[in-house]
């Protein structure tokens, strides 16, 4: 578990307090030294699938998470919506100069009003950039790299506005 977290940039402490309650959980489900990777499994969970789309660098899990993992969890997460809005827009923009550069169209700029739209997807869906950025953004840059191979010409690079995040591959308005 404390490698998974440390992927995404988590530093994870386990202090003395917490691993005695579990130990005293594992011990009551009877379920003998397995329990105690179930029992740590269990609480650590919850945080395993909302950590990584936060900028959170350390875990510290002690007796109160332990015993109460989504509060403790629901408590981090609010400290960190402040900052949520500033994160998405950096991965939006890290995601786009990522695709550009695969679908070989040099640099992406996002137009503000895009780069908002894309954000603003993210946090009323509850989604990660990444996932909003390939249903929304992809397309619109693969129609881009279509339309280079068939000869369109473009200035170096693209730039994306509101409007191409919105168009099917037909040029079709989409519902937002």
């Amino acid at each position: 578990m404390e490698r998974e977290l440390s992927g995404y940039g988590v530093r994870l402490t386990v202090t003395e307090g917490a691993l005695k309650e579990v130990a005293k959980r594992a011990s009551a489900e009877g379920t003998g030294a397995r329990g105690l990777l179930t029992v740590l499994e269990g609480v650590l969970r919850p945080f395993k699938f909302e950590l990584p789309s936060t900028d959170v660098t350390e875990l510290l899990i002690d007796e109160a998470t332990v015993m109460f993992p989504d509060e403790t969890l629901a408590g981090i997460l609010a400290e960190f919506e402040p900052r949520r809005h500033l994160l998405l827009q950096a991965d939006v923009e890290r995601h786009a100069a990522r695709a550009g550069s695969e679908l070989g169209l040099g640099k992406v700029t996002l137009a503000e009003c895009a780069r908002d739209a894309l954000v603003t997807a993210a946090m009323g869906d509850g989604r990660c950039a990444r996932e909003v950025c390939v249903s929304r953004l992809e397309p619109a840059l693969a129609k881009m790299a279509a339309e280079a191979e068939e000869g369109v010409e473009r200035e170096e690079g693209v730039r994306v506005t509101v409007a191409m995040l919105t168009e099917d591959s037909h040029g079709r308005t989409m519902l937002a």
